[in-house]
């Protein structure tokens, strides 16, 4: 993740002062403050659906997904005990691979 400045013990310090705000600012800055740890929450579980695992950490068996290769392409693959691109072609440089993005789901309404 990014890194912020809004760390935990920042967080702490900014509720703590939030008193000399008086009232209604200090409610405000609370809520302010909260929003900001959600969404710090929201960022890292994003970034760890999305990142990069590289091969040594984990291989999924059976399963699509991209994977990244050490001359710096990227094709989509299966690892059945080697990887193998769609076409069954053998991938031997993988050093990193991620899930593939689900597919979009389509509003029925927006065809009309």
């Amino acid at each position: 993740m990014s890194e912020s400045k809004f760390t935990k013990d920042y967080i702490k310090r900014a509720r703590n002062s939030a008193v000399f705000l008086g009232y209604p600012g200090d409610e405000v800055f609370r809520e302010a403050l909260d929003e900001i740890v959600r969404l710090n929450v929201r960022i890292e579980e994003l970034e760890a659906v999305s990142r990069w695992i590289p091969v040594s950490e984990w291989i999924p068996e059976s399963v699509r997904v991209l994977v990244h290769m050490s001359n710096h392409y990227s094709v989509i693959a299966t690892y059945f005990g080697q990887w193998q691109n769609d076409s069954g072609q053998v991938i031997s440089n993988v050093t990193h691979w991620r899930p593939l993005p689900d597919v979009p789901v389509e509003n029925p309404q927006e065809g009309e």
